[in-house]
C-alpha cells in the first residue's frame, strides 16, 4: 500500500442479520463510492482465525480479478490500495492474500 490516494478500498461491514454475519467488499476511492460497494465474500465476522481469513480474502479477490477491466490492470489496483474497517492483524492477512495474487 503506499501513501498516495488509492485505487481502490477494501473493507468489512457486517449484515444486521443473521447475527456475526458480514461481507468482504470492495469500492472505487471517490466522493459517490459508497454507492457502489460490491460484495466479494460473505464471513462470519466473529471468526477470527487467520486461516478462515486467508480463504475468505483468496475467495474475493479472485472473484475481484473475474471483471476483465481489474483483471486487465491488475498491478494498477493491488499495488495501491486502502482498507476500512478492518482491524490491523486483519489487514496483514489482506495484504498476503493480495501479494499471493500479484
Amino acid at each position: 500500500m503506499s501513501q498516495s490516494s488509492p485505487n481502490i478500498i477494501f473493507g468489512l461491514k457486517d449484515y444486521p442479520r443473521p447475527r456475526q454475519s458480514g461481507f468482504f467488499y470492495h469500492k472505487p476511492p471517490t466522493i459517490l463510492g459508497n454507492f457502489k460497494i460490491k460484495t466479494l465474500a460473505v464471513l462470519d465476522l466473529y471468526i477470527t482465525d487467520e486461516a478462515y481469513l486467508f480463504q475468505v480474502f483468496s475467495e474475493g479477490i479472485d472473484k475481484l480479478l473475474t471483471d476483465k477491466a481489474i483483471a486487465a490492470q491488475k498491478k494498477f489496483y493491488l499495488t495501491n490500495y486502502a482498507t476500512e474497517n478492518m482491524k490491523d492483524f486483519v489487514k496483514d492477512i489482506l495484504h498476503k492474500v493480495i501479494q499471493d495474487r500479484l
